[in-house]
Order: structure tokens, then C-alpha cells, then sequence
């Protein structure tokens, strides 16, 4: 037997603000449905909180409504999303930078393990 869980406070909260932020451009449910590849019904339960809306669906549609900053859809409420960076994503975002690339190259001493490297 499955189980539907109810929707949370915050389920209700991102919904309001979705719909907020599409009224304020403009854009019908119909359009913004389109946008993501789903029906206005769809866009209508994201909007009322009846369904939750997934990190990645919240992701399309912050683009569809030009909002850079996910928090955008938490406000009115207590919580924040924290995109916190790992010290492995910390070190990459280092080395992708070519000053970063370049002083690791510097100091890796040996030629074969530089060509490895690299």
C-alpha cells in the first residue's frame, strides 16, 4: 500500500514564490509547463504545494524565471540552501584557474610525472 505524504509548510512557501515570481514576468502556467516539459496541471500542484518540486525541476524553472539565487523560492521561510563546497571541488575550481594549474605544474619535479599530470 503506498502512502502520499503531505505537503510541508515549505512545499507551500516555494510553490507561492514560483507562482509569484511567473505572475510578476508575466508567463502563464501554460507557458512555463512548455518550458519544462510538462503540463500547466503540473505547474498548478507545484504552485499550490500539492507536489514537491525537486531540487533539479526548482533548478529549471529558476531558469525559466531568470532567478540566479535559489534561496529566491525559500523566502518567507526559516531555511537556506547551502551550497557548500567540498575541499575536493575547492582544489579543482583552484587548478582550473591557469595560475593555479601553473604553480602545481611548478612544483612537480619530474618530467614523466608532469606529462602524466597534464
Amino acid at each position: 500500500m503506498e502512502t502520499k505524504t503531505k505537503a510541508k509548510p515549505i512545499d507551500k512557501i516555494i510553490g507561492q514564490n514560483v507562482r509569484n515570481r511567473r505572475k510578476e514576468l508575466n508567463i502563464s502556467q501554460n507557458e512555463l509547463g512548455k518550458h519544462l516539459g510538462i503540463t500547466f496541471q503540473q505547474i498548478q500542484k507545484y504552485e499550490k504545494g500539492i507536489n514537491r518540486i525537486s531540487v533539479s525541476a526548482l533548478n529549471e524553472i529558476s531558469i525559466a524565471l531568470k532567478v540566479e539565487d535559489l534561496n529566491y523560492f525559500l523566502k518567507g521561510s526559516e531555511n537556506k540552501i547551502s551550497l557548500a563546497k567540498s575541499k575536493d571541488s575547492i582544489l579543482l575550481e583552484f587548478l582550473n584557474k591557469n595560475k593555479g594549474l601553473k604553480f602545481a605544474l611548478k612544483k612537480i619535479a619530474k618530467e614523466q610525472l608532469k606529462k602524466r599530470t597534464i
